[in-house]
């Protein structure tokens, strides 16, 4: 197989399909705030998932698939930035994920600050469409250019296990993975493909493979029909293809 620069293959003009809505995670204490964003990233076409402090988004980080945190500076239990703090020291995937800021005290919180902490941009409340669509527009471009292996987690991983054992890891990995992706296509239900995806997502993480992880991520919640199982095939192919690579 020849590799490409993306982990999804280019179609001609006009044919691409849109890509698989994030999930994202409004963290926000105010109930007429939280339902007001969370109406307007339904209506730009994502998934929102709902929690009223820094400790239940934490919670929440750690047990689903997220691709995008819209986290509000100040809630009870624990603030934005302690819980962004901590789900940065998670680390793998957690260190990329999109984490936007949000608050109404923006004279006290500059964006340079800001990413310090961990966050990736600010928005001000109150919230602008405009300039929330866009940041979700980019999180649909960093969730699609994830990196196919992150190396540090790859090679971190191989030295921890030694060359022999990593080698039977990533065939077992590799393996598994395309088995649980035919098994979640074939699904009877989203929350059984939903639990096929979950672990490959986990273990793709573990081992670095950022790009399959995100896009199982994205596509929680669902049965892939026939394009979304071509394009899990088609990335875990190009995985395979760049441990390859790394092993040499």
């Amino acid at each position: 197989m020849t590799p490409t620069n993306s982990p999804i293959a280019a179609k001609p003009p006009g044919t691409a399909e849109p890509p698989p809505p994030l999930r994202v995670l409004i963290a926000e204490d105010q109930e007429v705030n939280r339902l007001l964003i969370a109406t307007l990233v339904e209506r730009a076409g994502h998934r929102p998932c709902l929690v009223r402090n820094g400790l239940e988004a934490l919670e929440a980080a750690r047990d689903g698939e997220v691709d995008l945190i819209l986290m509000d500076l100040h809630m009870p239990e624990m603030d934005g930035i302690a819980a962004t703090r901590a789900i940065r020291a998670k680390g793998g995937c957690w260190r990329t994920i999109p984490i936007i800021a949000f608050t109404a005290d923006t004279l006290n919180y500059d964006l340079e600050r800001l990413r310090a902490e961990g966050f990736d941009d600010l928005l001000a409340k109150p919230l602008a469409v405009a300039e929330l669509r866009a940041i979700l527009a980019r999180g649909c471009h960093l969730a699609a250019s994830a990196p196919l292996l992150d190396r540090a987690v790859f090679d971190r991983l191989q030295a921890d296990v030694g060359a022999a054992a990593g080698r039977r890891v990533v065939d077992g990995f590799l393996d598994d993975a395309a088995a649980r992706i035919a098994a979640a296509a074939a699904a009877s239900s989203p929350v059984q493909a939903s639990e096929e995806l979950a672990s490959v997502r986990t273990n793709a993480a573990a081992l670095g493979a950022m790009a399959l992880a995100a896009l199982c991520g994205r596509l929680s919640g669902t049965v892939p029909g026939p394009e979304e199982r071509r394009q899990l095939e088609h990335v875990l192919d190009c995985t395979r293809d760049a441990i390859a690579a790394a092993i040499g």
